[in-house]
């Protein structure tokens, strides 16, 4: 009578008994027992067809199968890397707001097949970042209109978490913020991703330094959709607003929440007034010739 056995395993140096000295054989591999020594990088799964000679068991097939030790990504992880990656294009400009956003050419340019796009496309949706019309589905634009709303909502937040996080944030983490904003020096040297990747660090900091969750998910929220406007940066920005990120600083580190709470309603003050004299082409903030298509080599924090 035969025994099928399936399993992982990678030494089978004893699948038969063997003869001791005196004669009595020794257990090998009984029906139902694999020998498992796991590599790390891959295992090999045998199938063992065991039969009886004697009540001895004997292989009398074996077939083995060579597999990455890992299991192969799943749709959910797949369609979360591309949420994140069509996220970032969206952020980054490459997706401006009113592009046509097709699951066959994202799938293509992001090396995935078309079912976790299609699920990364949907759930951006649902979150507000792409605008659906019948089968078609275009990047969300934020308006003028919308992008002040915006900023009149974090002055109130923003200005209230920074009250809450004075007296909670640890020198040691002030400190690195303050490393973090005093280490961009020349506009000209600081890439795009890292001025919103210091940007992030120090609002969304002090948004979860506030203890409060709901405050801090808001912030995270609109300071994406602030993004998503499309002027990522304001000419004459960049050493203002690095002050202003650093009077904010000082004032945490003194834990004075009323004055944290000034610095961070004065910054977001400001950021909107230089939105509203780049578009308006105010003298004090307009862009020198070029500058306007020349603004990825300038800075701005909001």
């Amino acid at each position: 009578m035969g025994a099928f056995v399936t399993g992982p395993a990678t030494i089978m140096s004893e699948i038969a008994p063997q003869t001791g000295a005196a004669g009595h054989s020794r257990p090998g591999l009984s029906p139902g027992r694999l020998i498992k020594n796991e590599a790390p990088l891959l295992h090999i799964f045998a199938s063992i067809h065991l039969t009886r000679s004697n009540g001895i068991p004997k292989v009398s097939h074996m077939e083995m199968q060579l597999q990455s030790s890992g299991p192969p990504p799943s749709d959910e992880s797949l369609a979360v890397r591309a949420m994140n990656e069509i996220r970032r294009m969206i952020f980054a400009g490459v997706l401006p707001g009113g592009t046509v956003v097709q699951d066959r050419k994202l799938a293509e340019q992001l090396g995935l097949s078309r079912t976790p796009v299609r699920e990364a496309l949907g759930r951006l949706a649902g979150e507000g970042y792409l605008r659906r019309d019948k089968r078609i589905l275009t990047v969300q634009s934020v308006s003028f209109e919308d992008v002040m709303e915006i900023l009149a909502t974090r002055r109130l937040i923003e200005g209230e978490t920074a009250r809450l996080a004075a007296g909670r944030m640890t020198l040691p983490r002030l400190a690195e913020l303050r490393a973090a904003i005093e280490g961009m020096i020349d506009p000209r040297e600081v890439s795009h991703d890292r001025h919103w990747t210091v940007d992030d660090l120090v609002h969304q900091s002090i948004a979860e330094a506030s203890g409060n969750r709901m405050m801090a998910r808001l912030v995270k929220d609109l300071r994406e959709r602030t993004r998503m406007f499309g002027l990522s940066r304001i000419p004459r920005r960049f050493d203002p607003g690095k002050a202003e990120h650093l009077a904010i600083i000082a004032a945490l580190e003194q834990g004075d929440g009323d004055a944290a709470a000034r610095a961070m309603t004065h910054h977001i003050d400001n950021a909107r007034q230089g939105i509203l004299d780049l578009l308006a082409g105010t003298p004090s903030y307009a862009a020198p010739a070029g500058a306007r298509e020349d603004l990825k080599n300038q800075g701005s924090t909001s």
